[in-house]
């Protein structure tokens, strides 16, 4: 099977290839870190935060959404622009993912 490329079609519920799923123009390579569900850390099927490497070398964090509650309290020299969001994950997350974290 073809990995899925940007541009190309991509119908809901289609297989997909296990190393690559597209979304847009980013492709999601590897989860980075257990999946959400080993450990019993998740509480729902579908609700968990989880770390993404990307094929750009960039990371995608899924996590909840505390923008509008941490905004008015970043530290000085911080700040959120159009388009950002500050997203938290909680910690046994990263700390389990730290060994699958490239250092370059």
């Amino acid at each position: 099977m073809d990995l899925l490329t940007a541009g190309q079609p991509v119908t809901l519920n289609a297989p997909r290839p296990a190393a690559y799923i597209c979304i847009g123009e980013s492709m999601f390579k590897r989860r980075i870190g257990p999946p959400p569900h080993d450990g019993n850390d998740s509480a729902g099927a579908n609700s968990c935060p989880d770390i993404w490497e990307l094929e750009s070398g960039d990371f995608a964090i899924i996590g909840i959404d505390k923008t509008v509650e941490f905004t008015p309290h970043l530290p000085a020299g911080a700040f959120v622009d159009p388009g950002e969001s500050i997203v938290v994950v909680p910690r046994h997350v990263l700390v389990k993912a730290r060994v699958n974290i490239p250092d370059i």
